[in-house]
């Protein structure tokens, strides 16, 4: 596809999309779904979101489900010893009173394994994600071309996973 098909598609969808980026359950905002598509013979993914609390009461993030995914779990990046390390988050992920909570490239995000080889960039994907008080919320994810995603250097490296090997998630 040329250089400029490929930005105005681009501009289209997200336009498209934006109105269908933001939920808004109870005391939570949940703004920005997104993820990439995975690259050619990876079957992993990640999903990144914006969720505020709006409440007087701390939330929790405790899991999500999917039917383009085999697996989907909730990650984290942590530097060890000079190497960025991707592992589940145990215990789910808490959103203070007035706090918004970014799961983004480099840090908390959304894990997706074994991916539908039908995901494919512009498409919305429907994922539920589990509160502990709110509980399901549905939202529909954007999917973006890994070059379209701004780069942080942080990142763990998803290309590495393969569909059965996942002992590197140990805390």
């Amino acid at each position: 596809m040329s250089y400029f098909l490929r930005i105005m598609v681009f501009f289209l969808v997200a336009t498209c999309a934006a109105n269908a980026h933001e939920y808004e359950s109870g005391n939570l905002l949940i703004e920005h779904p997104h993820l990439a598509k995975p690259l050619p013979g990876v079957k992993v993914t990640a999903g990144y979101v914006e969720i505020t609390n709006n409440g007087k009461e701390a939330e929790r993030l405790i899991g999500l489900t999917t039917e383009f995914a085999e697996k989907s779990e909730l990650h984290n990046v942590k530097i060890i010893d000079g190497i960025a390390k991707m592992r589940p988050v145990k215990g789910g992920i808490v959103i203070s009173p007035g706090e918004t909570v970014k799961l983004k490239r480099g840090g908390l995000h959304l894990m997706f394994i074994n991916v539908s080889d039908e995901v494919e960039v512009g498409q919305l994907q429907p994922v539920k994600l589990l509160f502990e008080k709110a509980g399901i919320i549905e939202v529909e994810m954007l999917v973006l071309d890994p070059a379209d995603l701004d780069h942080d250097p942080g990142e763990g490296d998803h290309s590495g996973h393969n569909n059965h090997d996942h002992s590197s998630h140990t805390n």
